[in-house]
């Protein structure tokens, strides 16, 4: 079960999957039991073979875990992006000297307004971007 969900992960890599729709494909393929995916997944997690990145409300997400990298994503479309693994260094490091808090830098989804729903008239104000951390 393990390297079928790690092929169907690696054949998406441009896409972030969720759980719901790696149960999806994956049962599609093959009749298997939903528990048996959700176990697999969070032993690859467990030994650092996959990432979980749990971006808004809705299912967890997974992806290869080959290279730092941090996430946002539009809180108007849900469309993913995925920022350099550097870019919140410098806040890690403000928080860790301020207030004594570690960031689990990789873990993180930062929740904003897109560039084509901010043209497309998307109101910017209407949900205050969080940080989520997992």
């Amino acid at each position: 079960m393990a390297r079928r969900i790690l092929q169907l992960i690696l054949d998406n890599s441009m896409q972030h999957l969720s759980s719901i729709e790696i149960v999806r494909q994956l049962s599609a393929e093959e009749p298997t039991t939903e528990s048996t995916i959700y176990r697999t997944l969070e032993r690859l997690v467990a030994f650092g073979v996959l990432e979980r990145i749990q971006m808004g409300p809705g299912p967890a997400t997974y992806h290869h875990a080959h290279h730092r990298h941090e996430h946002v994503f539009c809180a108007q479309c849900g469309q993913v992006f995925d920022v350099p693994g550097d870019l919140l260094d410098g806040a890690a490091q403000r928080l860790r000297s301020t207030i004594g808090f570690t960031l689990r830098l990789g873990q993180v989804s930062l929740q904003g307004t897109c560039a084509d729903c901010k043209n497309r008239g998307g109101n910017e104000s209407s949900r205050e971007p969080a940080a989520t951390a997992t």
